[in-house]
């Protein structure tokens, strides 16, 4: 049998036996979405979302500050080779209270549902470059708008170490790029998976920031708790909800089940990070809706907002490929956050005509790559691209090297120069 038509064979049985696994699992997710989008959305009013400031993660808040405190270097160093050690597994010495850390959090809540993970993961999978763009031209920059929030970024020194260095910002977008990918990627939330060690990892790092932060006069009174239940919340829904916002912007359109499923996913991952229950939205609605009122309850305009907005602009500008043009960053930014939180920035306006004509060729890409997707045949093998060229940007902005989280080195002197 001549080897193309083997090939042709093999190709087809691969192809078909995917498009069966999926209508099956999209038929049985259909109805569990259609139950998750009944549900009654949250009313969030400022208020509740203020008293949210004013908390984090105490138990795991209290088990850093009592290692910190014991001021002995091997169990310090603990807790720093459980978030930068490469491996997911942790050495045999490590300290029990940092054992038994990840293995508590560890535990899927008891609504989390396998199917509409496995869906919403896949959703990722199939449109991870659109979403990969997004934590440049949204999920970041929207952040930024919450001058508190900024606040925390500056003092921790993770964007802007050495006053705006490039290699710190490529650093830290390949870290969250990295963790996005492991927890959105089919098996990261199984027992074992690198989604959920990834969410722990990040969780470990926000206490030890929030122990070192608090150290160094930070207003508690007049900012909240560093990295508070607010901040964490709204950085939950800065990768799901208004993600899905922003792909409705560029013209992706999900439908019923696929919005659930990728949404269950991150309300998955906002339990495993330490984020309150009262604060995971119970469905798309409900979390589009919380972003929003996160953003509305602390939009202004800082100069810390200012520093990192400037920073990840320059960052763009630099580190683009050289077919993309420089109008490319700017009109995007405004594009996808609007121009009142672009002005917060302090981002430059765009000309109203060539923004138009932009938007109109960004739409008409992603309504030719939403037709493909749709089509089962290209469906595989579009995740397979997508799957390479989102880890070859992760080795881009981590310069090739092996990239894990990591502490960022003015906290570590900090501790160096306490001893």
């Amino acid at each position: 049998m001549n080897l193309k038509w083997i090939i042709l064979g093999v190709l087809s049985i691969v192809l078909i036996s995917y498009a069966i696994w999926y209508y099956r699992l999209r038929n049985k997710t259909q109805k569990k979405a259609r139950r998750e989008k009944s549900k009654k959305v949250n009313k969030w009013d400022q208020d509740f979302l203020q008293s949210k400031r004013h908390t984090a993660d105490p138990k795991v808040d209290k088990m850093v500050e009592a290692i910190m405190q014991k001021h002995k270097e091997k169990e310090v160093n603990h807790i720093f080779k459980a978030i930068v050690n490469n491996s997911d597994e942790l050495p045999e010495d490590t300290h029990p209270d940092i054992k038994q850390f990840f293995e508590e959090t560890a535990k899927l809540p008891e609504w989390a549902d396998p199917d509409l993970i496995k869906l919403g993961q896949l959703i990722y999978l199939r449109h991870g470059l659109p979403i990969a763009m997004l934590l440049f031209y949204k999920s970041l920059p929207e952040c930024y708008t919450g001058a508190r929030g900024a606040e925390v970024l500056i003092h921790s020194n993770r964007l802007n170490q050495r006053f705006g260095s490039q290699d710190a910002m490529a650093r830290r977008l390949a870290e969250t790029g990295l963790f996005i990918y492991h927890a959105m990627m089919p098996g990261g939330m199984e027992p074992e998976g690198k989604g959920i060690r990834a969410a722990q990892k990040v969780r470990l790092i926000h206490a030890v920031i929030r122990y070192f932060i608090k150290k160094h006069g930070w207003d508690v009174e007049k900012n909240g708790l560093p990295i508070n239940q607010e901040d964490m919340a709204g950085t939950l829904m800065s990768f799901s909800a208004l993600v899905l916002e922003g792909l409705d912007i560029l013209g992706i359109d999900f439908d019923e089940t696929e919005r659930e499923a990728y949404i269950h996913c991150w309300r998955v991952i906002g339990h495993i990070m330490g984020v309150e229950e009262d604060l995971i939205p119970v469905n798309s609605e409900d979390s589009l809706a919380l972003g929003h009122a996160i953003i509305d309850h602390q939009k202004a305009s800082s100069v810390a907002g200012h520093k990192l907005a400037q920073a990840l602009l320059t960052f763009c500008n630099n580190k683009a490929p050289f077919f993309i043009h420089k109008d490319f960053h700017i009109n995007m930014l405004n594009i996808l956050m609007g121009r009142e939180l672009a002005t917060m920035l302090g981002l430059p306006e765009v000309d109203k005509w060539q923004a138009k004509a932009f938007y109109k060729s960004v739409r008409a890409y992603s309504k030719v790559r939403e037709f493909f997707d749709h089509i089962i045949i290209f469906d595989l093998p579009i995740q397979l691209v997508d799957r390479l060229l989102l880890k070859l940007s992760i080795s881009y902005l981590s310069h090739n090297r092996v990239i894990n989280f990591y502490m960022p080195p003015s906290l570590t002197a900090d501790w160096d120069t306490n001893q």
